[in-house]
């Protein structure tokens, strides 16, 4: 049985399979990453009937979605992208706010009333 876990063409799905997740991570973010995780799960508990291999198949999918998350982690998003949780987009109007309300070094000498 444990031949049958480590053949060659069960390895490169394998791979296949985490390759689509994280890719989805980088392409897509954390978001990405989950729904590509969800439907790899949803995917394999409609099609692979084995016990063994389906085992085989939720490490790989969750190995590869904690990867991809560490990777969405690191990523640093620009300034059109749109955030991945309300939560980033209430934090990143907090700091635009903190920003405008820092006076411009421009208007400090005629707010002193300096010619």
């Amino acid at each position: 049985m444990l031949g049958m876990l480590i053949s060659v063409p069960i390895l490169i799905y394998q791979i296949v399979i985490g390759s689509i997740i994280v890719g989805a991570g980088v392409l897509f973010g954390r978001t990405g990453a989950k729904w590509a995780a969800v439907l790899a799960a949803l995917w394999t508990l409609t099609h692979i009937i084995l016990v063994p291999l389906m085992c085989l198949q939720f490490v790989t999918i969750a190995c590869a979605t904690a990867l991809s998350f560490a990777l969405a982690g690191r990523r640093t998003p620009s300034a059109d992208s749109p955030p991945d949780t309300p939560a980033d987009a209430a934090g990143a109007r907090r700091v635009d706010a903190e920003i405008r309300d820092v006076p411009d070094a421009s208007s400090d000498a005629t707010d002193r009333g300096t010619p």
